[in-house]
């Protein structure tokens, strides 16, 4: 009787498991520009209407990488910025990129939120990207897929950013298999004696047996 009930729990557990429907859970890290000490690694705050290039550094948070590639042709290259009456911010130019890569497996990019600096309003925050799809009214870029983990975003004239925040997907299901919508029988309808021991057909000897999971008088 264990032996049989114990089948038919495994059994139903299984078909229980590949049964429920795909889940995601979203983890989020922010980089924050407007405290660069904050960061990892950080960056000395700069003097007001002074910046720090960032061209050689590589920050991180969680699996998260950025790092950033230079347009030759700029006079002026990617840095943190100390405005007057703004604080800091990142400041990427026209034609250089900003480059977010995955460094642990299991993680996708699903977002990226951009706040923009207090500069000014012509501090537009403006992005070429090489995957996915880059908001521009709303400082927002998204994955068309659920299996990105890498990203360039090339800026469009002078991109200038305080925090930007990522989210990623970390896929916690077992994908489906396939045949696995197909009914799995739990019992064999086949007769038990007390000991476990099956029978050859129904018995015809008066006594209790075991017969799809339950216990029979015959």
């Amino acid at each position: 009787m264990k032996k049989i009930a114990s089948i038919a729990l495994l059994a139903t557990i299984c078909t229980c498991a590949f049964a429920q429907s795909a889940t995601e859970t979203g983890l989020t890290y922010t980089f924050d520009f407007a405290d660069p000490e904050s960061l990892t690694p950080p960056v000395a705050e700069p003097a007001v209407k002074e910046g720090v290039s960032v061209r050689d550094i590589t920050f991180t948070e969680g699996p998260i990488a950025i790092s950033f590639t230079e347009n030759p042709s700029s006079n002026t290259h990617v840095r943190i910025f100390h405005s007057y009456n703004a604080g800091c911010d990142l400041r990427i130019y026209d034609g250089e990129s900003m480059h977010v890569t995955l460094t642990e497996p299991g993680y996708y990019l699903q977002s990226i939120s951009f706040e923009m600096s207090l500069t000014g309003t012509t501090s537009d925050i403006d992005f070429n990207p090489s995957a996915g799809t880059y908001i521009w009214e709303e400082n927002l870029w998204q994955a068309d897929s659920d299996d990105t983990t890498s990203l360039t975003l090339t800026s469009i004239l002078q991109s200038r950013t305080t925090r930007m925040t990522i989210t990623l997907n970390t896929p916690t299901h077992i994908d489906q298999i396939p045949g696995d919508t197909e009914e799995i029988p739990i019992f064999d309808n086949v007769y038990y004696d007390l000991q476990g021991r099956p029978l050859n057909g129904k018995p015809q000897t008066p006594g209790i047996y075991i017969h799809n999971g339950r216990k029979i008088s015959i």
